[in-house]
């Protein structure tokens, strides 16, 4: 009996108060969880247990919407929802609530519901296994990693995990080793017409990432940008460079969210409308504001001199942190 068991009762201690991960929206519109199993060989697995917090089920009346979700996997026949009671300690635990309560029988592949993997190579091997086993990737092995991967390790001189550290910065400040831009990975407007790089840090002053490779990637950045512009300069049609637009727009009702690529980063905009002119509510993603938060993990250490340098090489709009 092959078992998936996927863990998603886990109440979040940054944000209290905020939806569960896996019921937040995607940029490709689809619930988390969907995009996070979007790529799992569900013809290996028998049995897929989905554990989650009934606290959740109760608060959010979303039973009906799990059920939609793994309609859209296509496991109607193989899923099942158990509902834990109490809220777990650590994911270990939620896999134990859920192996004790649905008397879970066989090996089983634990997946997480906040993150995306390519999962060739787990499903093959789980296909010729009858033991339990996990899946990891080292991403000091790639030049390309996905942002939505956004928990990191850190390891003691014995390799015991002692901490788990979340980050959402995906932008060039952090693209200092990180092969990651939505111009190339997500391309919108005219991008995929033109050839460029996208610079990424090696660490050839020092360490990767550090305060001087996060200034030489700007550097290439800039090179880069005049390449683009050339590029478009020389194909750049005749006729009016001012677009036909209406004044005023009344979307239909809904909920969008769309993102782009800016100096600093991912700027993502959500919008919700009721189909008038003004928007019911817009939130704003700031990659500055992103960026900052990680000011406190790279200054740990270093002297009260050189924050001046590595809050620098951030390169924070004010504007975009006064909030």
């Amino acid at each position: 009996m092959k078992n998936l068991i996927v863990t998603a009762a886990g109440l979040s201690t940054r944000f209290e108060g905020l939806k569960p991960k896996w019921m937040l929206t995607h940029p490709s519109g689809r619930w988390m969880i969907v995009e996070a199993l979007s790529s799992v060989d569900f013809s290996v697995i028998d049995k897929v247990y989905f554990g989650f917090l009934q606290e959740h089920l109760d608060k959010y009346n979303c039973i009906d919407g799990i059920k939609l979700c793994f309609k859209e996997l296509g496991i109607e026949d193989k899923a099942e929802l158990v509902a834990l009671n109490s809220p777990t300690d650590n994911q270990p635990h939620t896999v134990y609530e859920v192996v004790k309560q649905a008397n879970v029988k066989g090996s089983i592949l634990i997946k997480e519901v906040d993150n995306y993997f390519r999962f060739d190579v787990a499903s093959q091997y789980f296909k010729d296994t009858t033991d339990n086993f996990m899946t990891y990737f080292d991403l000091n092995n790639t030049t390309s990693i996905n942002p939505s991967n956004k928990s990191y390790v850190k390891f003691d001189t014995d390799e015991n995990i002692t901490d788990i550290v979340e980050k959402r910065v995906f932008s060039s400040t952090f693209g200092c080793g990180v092969n990651f831009d939505l111009r190339k990975n997500e391309p919108y407007s005219i991008y995929s017409k033109f050839d460029f790089d996208v610079p990424v840090g090696k660490g050839e002053m020092g360490t990767i990432g550090d305060t001087w490779d996060r200034y030489y990637v700007r550097v290439l950045e800039m090179r880069e940008s005049a390449k683009i512009i050339r590029q478009a300069c020389a194909e750049l049609p005749g006729g009016d460079v001012h677009a036909a637009l209406p004044k005023k727009i009344r979307p239909n009702a809904g909920e969008v969210y769309g993102r782009y690529e800016s100096a600093r980063g991912d700027v993502g905009f959500y919008i919700m409308s009721n189909g008038k002119n003004i928007p019911m509510r817009v939130k704003m993603r700031s990659p500055a504001f992103c960026n900052l938060s990680v000011l406190s993990e790279i200054s740990e250490g270093w002297m009260i001199s050189d924050v001046i340098a590595i809050l620098g090489s951030l390169d924070i709009v004010l504007g975009e942190i006064d909030r």
